[in-house]
């Protein structure tokens, strides 16, 4: 059942400069829950074409399109 519910989410960020909302790569996205100290991740926007760094507490779940 929780398979289900998480078909239609994905986890992704909001670009720091233009606000465009852009998945993360597949290895980022099965890690579960960051811990305490863990390592940012570096997301290339799919708009702007800009990359930064976003912490574990910055991603967030968007639903698939």
């Amino acid at each position: 059942m929780k398979q289900d519910a998480d078909e239609g989410t994905q986890k992704g960020v909001f670009c720091l400069f233009c606000g465009q909302s852009t998945s993360l790569p597949t290895p980022v996205e099965r890690r579960q829950s960051a811990e305490p100290g863990s390592r940012a991740s570096i997301v290339r926007c799919r708009l702007c074409g800009k990359e930064a760094l976003y912490l574990p507490e910055e991603i967030v779940d968007f639903q698939a399109a």
